[in-house]
Formats: structure tokens, C-alpha cells, sequence
């Protein structure tokens, strides 16, 4: 601890010998901030230097971009890429209509597909079907059209055999290709495993399957999982940076010899918050830049500026953990209660969802109509007070930002329907008011501290 605090002590007098006339002019005592620019940059250098060169932060930084490039990969693409490509979007009801499916392409998009489950009969635009089980509804042409499924079609060996001209075959009828193979058929003669066969329009039309979910798929359809994942560690991160920051330097006694050269506590605050938020903006940037980088150069750069914004949002996100932590330094009497703080309001964030929702659910929620809406793979109808409250569920709040800001309409196939006051510039005002909150909080808490 003597060494430490030989150490500090020489640093603190160089300081103070070397640019004591240039920090106390740019000072801004006349405001009473006691603030000294030269001395904070002093500070905010040390706190960067001593932080960024950690093991365990190099460790969490190297597995940040680890499992940002893995999610990037393994994201499960929202829509299809092309409309030759059939959504099977999974089964109907035409009893209970579950899916919410009406005329003119109601409820979906170009070739999303359904498998009924149940006899029953359904009128679309003005036409009265029939469906039993293993009929299929798909969209052609922004209307949903019956098909008759037929079975499995070997498309090497042409078993049952498919003529040209939709030949063998009537109007609404739809196989399921089991074989791959190169059969000539109405001009198609490449056929995977999975495709879809369709009689329509007098002939045979191929559905391709849906490209296979495992690649990159670019900015819109990755920043989910990537949300999920900084959601998760960047607060974790953030609070082991900050909660020793000051109760650290306190308890081992180097606080007061700190503050016994001509250093305010103001500059020490805003200092230590300035370094380790720039430790927090490089394990961001980096983490995200390089798997950024790596998606554009694979899957385009569209939505480059969105992606952007969201990591100027992460970064908030990460700052008010940051700031809090700080703060829990600032108030705390040892370090395993500013640590307890700190793990405190994370674990706050990730549970305050369900407060809300057993809360909804004791005054008169109804609990089967959001099973109802949840089988119909749409977003949960629930109160605005209830939505209003998810500003303070963080773990929840800042990935719909993320989708805000992309314009996600689906999330791992539910359907994305916020209420007007949830949107990316509220996200990102509130963001902002909660790290400067705990930053001036911190100013102000060390400010009274006895050291």
C-alpha cells in the first residue's frame, strides 16, 4: 500500500509543480464547479491507461466481439429474401383464426404460407372454402389462395410423375419436394429438398425454400441478437469498472493523498467517470465496430447510420451502469456494498418485466388472451401504464430501441406493435437523463463524503 501511495503522491506533485499555472487558468472557480480541465484529462488518462490494459477487461472485450460475430451469424433472418421464396410461417385455425388472416393478403406478406390444422370453412375475399387438416393458405398476389396438399414429390426420379402445363395435376394443387433433383418441369429442372410445388396459373411454379438461417445477414437482421447479448455483458462490465473507483482508493488511504494536492473532488469525479467511459466507448466500438465491419463487407452496408446509432445507444445503455456504479463508490462505506449496489440495479433491470407483468396480472390482466395473442405470433396487447413502465425494465427497453431504430416489424416471429411513447429518440432521452443523473449524483455525494 506504501508503494501505492509513493507512487500516487509523486504523480500528484509533478502534476501540481509542472502545469499548476495553466490548469488553474482554464479553472472554472468563478462558477463555483471548481473544476480543472488539465487535471481531469491528468486523471481520465490514468483511469484509461490503468483500466484498458486489465486481463479480465482485455478477456470480456475478446469475448464481447466473440459472441457479436457468433450472433451476427447465427441470426434467424426476419423475412424472406426474395419473392420466389415461401415463408412457411406455421399452422391455422380457420376456426379461431389465430393468425389474424383476411382479404386482400391480410396478415401477411407475398408467399407466407400456413398448414391448417382443423376442418372448418373460411371465406377470403368474398370466395367460401372448405379446409381440413393439411391444407395450406398461401398469399399469391396480395390474396390468400387454398391449396390441396397432395404429398411428397421425388423430383430425381419424377415420382408421381408432373407433366408440363401443370399436366397431372389441378389448379390448387401443392407438393412438398422430398428429393432433390434435375426433372424438367414448366422450365424448372433444379429442385432442393424442402422446395414447394404449386399448380397455378396453368402449370407447375417452384416456391424455393427458405435460405438457410445459419450466414450473415446484414445490419437489420443481426443488431437483435446483438442487442441481447450487450444487454447481458456490457453491464457487467461497466459495474466492475466503477464500483472501486473511488471506495477503492479510499479504503487503501490514496484518496487523501489525492486530494491533498491542489485536485477538487469535482475533477476526481469527473475525471474517473471520463476514463472509464473510455474504456466502456473502446470495448463498445471495437466489439461492435469490427463485427460491424465484417457484416458489411459480407452482406452490404445498408443501414450503416442506423447501425451507428446503435452503438451510440449501447454506449448510453452502458454509461448509466457506468454512472451508477460510480455513484454506489461515491456513497458506499466498502466495496462489497458498492459492488451489492451495482449488481442490485442490474438484476433490478432484468426482473422489473415480471414485477409488471404480475402486477397486470393481479388487477385483471387476462392471462388466456395473451396466450391467445401470443399463438397468433403477435405482440401482447397490453396497458400503456404498463408499457410506461418498461423505461424501467433496461434490459427490455434498450433492445427496443435497437429494433426502433431499424424498424424491426418481427422479432423471432413475433409481430413488433409499440404503443407511440416507445420509440428510439424517448429511448435515447432516457438514456441520456440516466447517465447524466448518476454522473451529477456522483458530483454531488463525494462532494459530502468524509475521506
Amino acid at each position: 500500500m506504501w508503494r501505492i501511495l509513493r507512487l500516487k503522491t509523486r504523480h500528484w506533485r509533478t502534476l501540481s509543480s509542472s502545469t499548476s499555472a495553466r490548469i488553474q487558468h482554464r479553472g472554472v472557480t468563478g462558477m463555483k464547479l471548481d473544476i480543472h480541465i488539465g487535471k481531469v484529462k491528468a486523471i481520465a488518462k490514468k483511469e484509461f491507461m490503468d483500466n484498458v490494459r486489465n486481463k479480465w477487461v482485455l478477456s470480456l472485450t475478446i469475448i464481447f466481439i466473440i459472441l457479436t460475430l457468433v450472433m451476427s451469424y447465427f441470426t434467424i433472418a426476419a423475412t424472406p429474401s426474395s419473392v420466389s421464396e415461401i415463408a412457411i410461417k406455421g399452422e391455422w385455425d380457420p376456426i379461431n383464426n389465430y393468425a389474424e388472416l383476411g382479404d386482400n393478403g391480410l396478415g401477411g406478406k407475398s408467399y407466407d404460407a400456413y398448414i391448417v390444422n382443423n376442418t372448418g370453412n373460411f371465406t377470403f375475399d368474398g370466395q367460401a372454402y372448405e379446409f381440413v387438416p393439411l391444407d395450406w393458405v398461401v398469399q399469391i398476389d396480395s390474396h390468400w389462395q387454398k391449396f390441396k396438399f397432395m404429398g411428397i414429390w421425388d423430383a430425381a426420379s419424377n415420382v408421381p410423375e408432373l407433366t408440363d402445363n401443370g399436366g397431372n395435376g389441378t389448379q390448387g394443387d401443392i407438393y412438398y419436394v422430398q428429393v432433390a433433383g434435375n426433372t424438367l418441369l414448366d422450365g424448372n429442372n433444379t429442385w432442393s429438398e424442402n422446395d414447394v410445388l404449386i399448380n397455378w396459373d396453368g402449370k407447375w411454379n417452384k416456391l424455393v425454400a427458405p435460405e438457410s438461417n445459419v450466414g450473415f445477414k446484414g445490419y437489420s437482421d443481426t443488431v437483435a441478437g446483438m442487442s441481447t447479448i450487450a444487454a447481458m455483458l456490457l453491464p457487467i462490465i461497466a459495474i466492475m469498472l466503477g464500483y472501486s473507483s473511488i471506495i477503492g482508493e479510499r479504503e487503501n488511504g490514496s484518496m487523501g493523498v489525492v486530494l491533498g494536492c491542489p485536485v477538487s473532488r469535482n475533477d476526481v469525479v469527473i475525471g474517473k467517470f471520463g476514463g472509464l467511459g473510455l474504456v466502456m466507448f473502446t470495448t463498445i466500438f471495437l466489439g461492435f465496430g469490427i463485427s460491424g465491419l465484417i457484416v458489411g463487407a459480407l452482406a452490404g452496408f445498408a443501414d450503416s447510420l442506423e447501425y451507428l446509432l446503435f452503438m451510440v445507444l449501447t454506449f448510453l445503455f452502458a454509461m448509466f451502469f457506468l454512472g451508477f456504479s460510480i455513484f454506489m463508490s461515491t456513497i458506499a462505506s466498502k466495496r462489497s456494498t458498492a459492488i451489492a449496489g451495482g449488481l442490485a440495479i442490474f438484476f433490478s433491470g432484468m426482473i422489473a418485466g415480471v414485477i409488471l407483468f404480475g402486477i397486470w396480472a393481479a388487477t385483471g390482466g387476462d392471462i388466456n388472451a395473451l396466450t391467445e395473442q401470443a399463438m397468433k405470433g403477435v405482440m401482447p396487447q397490453f396497458p400503456d401504464w404498463l408499457w410506461a413502465g418498461y423505461y424501467f425494465c433496461f434490459m427490455d427497453i434498450y433492445p427496443m430501441g435497437a429494433a426502433e431504430l431499424f424498424g424491426i416489424t418481427e422479432f423471432f416471429g413475433f409481430k413488433l406493435e409499440y404503443p407511440w411513447f416507445i420509440n428510439a429518440p424517448y429511448i435515447f432521452a432516457w438514456f441520456i437523463f440516466l447517465s447524466g443523473s448518476t454522473f451529477l449524483a456522483s458530483i454531488l455525494s463525494f462532494r459530502k463524503k468524509d475521506i
